[in-house]
């Protein structure tokens, strides 16, 4: 039994698993304290192997804004209640080993780039050779499933590729798609993409092309939110400088952020660029201080 049946257990919390309709093989299944509270729909699962919750109805979920609602926490008490939970992951930055959970599965047409993908690289200013030397990108040309992309793949702590995300080169209204849980073999939202080329300091950005910009020492979150593991992982460096673009929505998400890494040891800092909205259309200057400022000089 793992720390979270036990607790829920203790706190006669009703566990559903499978065959029931709504829970999947490696979950547990609740009623969802947003959409169907003591319904016995059991429409909230949570995965045994990583913690990470969906409903039926409500998507994906923030685990410890579930564990909040439920038992009437504060969110700093439901995030060290969460924290307090051992899953089948360990934490531990650079040698973290994780359980293997899938299979990776690349698209069909991952291969080298073609006109399209190195004139749209040029335009935003991208070096080509420097993408695939450091990053390992790739391209999908005209492809049946996916075409048309930068082939993105993401590695664990230890620099083995695990799953992928990719990036539109052209005008389209999903710029980014990623592995689905039958493609990956360890989920994409439970790492930091860049994990593997950082030491002791971080900056966080939220998309992989911000951490092109900044290089080796830039993790993204591959999204505009931030999952529970993936704050597990920043609480672990030393010196974590969040660098989210400049909405005001994506700055309260990064004060949020901050506020919340502020209580583990080490020093964060939330920063604004002035010369772009994110670190992909900032001036390369400003780029070159923030790495001599926040990641050379550790």
């Amino acid at each position: 039994m793992t720390d979270i049946e036990r607790f829920f257990s203790s706190r006669a919390v009703d566990i559903q698993y499978p065959p029931h309709r709504h829970v999947r093989k490696g979950w547990i299944g609740v009623d969802c304290p947003f959409c169907s509270p003591s319904s016995s729909k059991y429409r909230l699962g949570f995965e045994l192997s990583s913690g990470r919750s969906h409903c039926w109805v409500c998507g994906s979920v923030d685990p410890v804004k579930v564990l909040s609602r439920w038992f009437r926490l504060s969110q700093s008490d439901a995030l060290k209640l969460w924290l307090s939970f051992t899953w089948k992951y360990s934490t531990g930055v650079n040698t973290q080993i994780h359980e293997v959970v899938g299979v990776l599965k690349r698209p069909h047409g991952v291969g080298d780039f073609l006109e399209a993908h190195t004139s749209y690289l040029k335009k935003r200013g991208f070096d080509i050779e420097y993408l695939k030397s450091i990053w390992s990108i790739q391209a999908i040309g005209p492809a049946l499933k996916l075409p048309w992309r930068l082939f993105i793949p993401i590695f664990d702590e230890r620099g083995r590729e695990v799953s992928w995300t990719t990036r539109a080169v052209g005008n389209v209204e999903s710029r980014y798609i990623s592995a689905s849980p039958e493609e990956e073999e360890i989920p994409h939202k439970t790492l930091l993409y860049g994990a593997h080329l950082a030491g002791s300091s971080i900056v966080v950005v939220e998309g992989p092309t911000d951490a092109w910009a900044i290089g080796r020492g830039c993790v993204a979150t591959c999204g505009v939110g931030y999952s529970p593991e993936q704050f597990i992982k920043m609480s672990k460096y030393v010196h974590r400088i969040i660098c989210f673009d400049s909405s005001d929505e994506a700055q309260e998400r990064a004060e949020v952020l901050c506020r919340e890494l502020s209580i583990f040891p080490g020093e964060t800092e939330n920063i604004l660029l002035e010369t772009g909205k994110d670190p992909a259309e900032a001036d390369p200057e400003e780029i070159e201080d923030l790495r001599e400022r926040y990641l050379m000089s550790f």
